[in-house]
């Protein structure tokens, strides 16, 4: 059915208010998810619940029938019996209320006329002050589409609208539309609005929502921020670097020799690699090694010698790579890499990623391009994202945490300063429940775990993630 938007009057006795918790009710109702989880879920409708209850018997009341009063009445109790835990059914009483709220919106709502929602509609839209110049605009809650039409009927036709509604659309689809079209100029003329009473009922959803537009922000200003500091490397590391391609295999190949089954254990840097780098002297032989640089220096220190490296950043410093031995280990590099680090290893070589020219030239050598793998911003989100091309049946995450320790950076008590720390730091969960401080280039890059996790379940893929970091940020849905 239609959905209507009205603005004005009794909130708390709209058609569209109660529309959409009763939409609400029954979508958690029918959900066959965690009890834990729909008990939270249903106490975030305390406050919408009574509210409707109390406008009722406060302005509708003298004009309902006693059969009527009885049923909302019976609906009350049990529906504060159900928000108090005394209920053993909690789904059988969210239908329940679900059929009460029905029958209130049905018999007792204000019904706006037409000429009113279009009006209201098109308010809604004047109020944005949206500019006749592209533009980016994200919405909360779709209703009727009146008002997502009010707002596209002012935007300019290279703009960018994002409509997302609760319960139909998922967040990995609004994570890669950001990602897809709102670049750092865009973001500054982004508009974010929410549906009227969306915010109240999809109150957690709203929470998410605005969380992944955060996220995409703060992406933007850490991307802004390498690029910053690497373009001019970058190109000349590109041009220093092309004579690798005809020797060297691209990363796909790797698919080709490695075995699925065989666990990858992904070893970054963090300072917690301090507590179980001797762990790895036992996976070897049983486990593939995967060592991002800035971890080389401190697995040969101990004689680990890993069976993958990776370095693809443009002004990675030569201090990783003191001991010689790191260049007789197979790597991925980038075209954008060190061309020292490059120019001195003696092993296979692939390569991550190719733009446009480099493409090309592989092409030229009848070497077949694979898609691009989105990297995530970090050597060890790119180590990550190529173990999930590869197909890995098990990813296993150490050193990874994405979190100060004191003071500390990295292993080996390091403090070292990001390119990124201007942009603000947080407190996130720990993965002991507790509280750590991050800063925001890792926070992407914790954003980016969490969301590569939620694919790899979305899309049911045969892959398990298990974050063996003894330390830091928790990084929700690994193991």
């Amino acid at each position: 059915m239609g959905l209507p938007l009205f603005l004005n009057g009794e909130m708390m006795m709209n058609e569209t208010y109660l529309y959409l918790l009763c939409r609400k009710l029954e979508a958690l109702a029918d959900d066959p998810g965690d009890e834990a989880d729909l008990k939270n879920e249903t106490a975030g409708l305390a406050k919408p619940l009574t509210r409707v209850y109390d406008t009722f018997f406060e302005t509708a009341s003298a004009s309902a029938s006693a059969e009527d009063l009885a049923v909302i009445l019976a609906g009350m109790k049990r529906t504060l019996a159900m928000l108090a835990g005394q209920s053993d059914d909690i789904r059988g009483e969210l239908k329940a209320a679900a059929s009460v709220i029905e029958m209130i919106r049905q018999k007792y709502a204000t019904r706006p006329s037409e000429e009113e929602l279009s009006a209201q509609a098109e308010s809604f839209a004047g109020n944005l002050g949206i500019k006749n110049v592209r533009s980016v605009v994200c919405l909360f809650g779709c209703g009727d589409g009146r008002i997502v039409d009010a707002i596209s009927g002012r935007l300019t036709d290279d703009s960018v609208f994002i409509a997302y509604e609760p319960g139909q659309d998922d967040l990995i689809t609004l994570r890669d539309e950001l990602a897809e079209h709102v670049d750092y100029y865009l973001q500054e003329s982004m508009t974010v609005c929410c549906h009227p009473f969306y915010d109240e009922i999809y109150a957690r959803e709203y929470a998410d929502f605005l969380a992944v537009i955060r996220a995409n922000r703060e992406r933007i200003m850490v991307n802004k921020n390498t690029l910053k500091r690497f373009k001019e490397d970058a190109a000349k590391n590109v041009l220093k670097n092309l004579h690798i391609l005809k020797k060297s295999n691209l990363v796909n190949e790797l698919g080709k020799i490695l075995p699925r089954e065989v666990p990858v254990i992904i070893v970054a840097a963090g300072p917690s690699l301090d507590r179980n780098i001797e762990l790895l002297r036992e996976a070897k032989g049983h486990c593939l090694i995967f060592a991002v640089d800035t971890a080389m220096k401190y697995l040969l220190a101990r004689d680990i010698i890993p069976d993958l490296g990776i370095t693809i950043e443009p002004i990675k410093p030569m201090a990783n790579y003191g001991d010689e031995r790191a260049f007789s280990v197979p790597h991925v590099f980038d075209c954008e890499s060190n061309p020292e680090i490059v120019g001195r290893h003696k092993a296979r070589k692939f390569i991550y990623n190719c733009r446009d020219y480099e493409r090309r030239l592989y092409e030229a050598c009848g070497k077949e391009i694979p898609n691009l793998i989105g990297s995530g911003g970090s050597v060890a989100t790119a180590a990550f994202a190529i173990c999930y091309e590869l197909g890995m049946k098990h990813i296993i995450l150490i050193g990874q945490d994405l979190a100060y320790s004191g003071e500390a950076t990295h292993a080996g008590a390091v403090e070292s300063a990001g390119i990124n720390n201007e942009i603000g730091n947080e407190y996130v969960e720990d993965i002991y429940g507790g509280k750590v401080r991050t800063r925001s280039d890792w926070l992407g890059y914790l954003r980016w775990f969490e969301n590569a996790v939620e694919v790899i379940e979305d899309l049911k893929k045969d892959i398990e993630v298990i974050d063996a970091t003894e330390g830091g940020a928790k990084i929700k849905g690994t193991k």
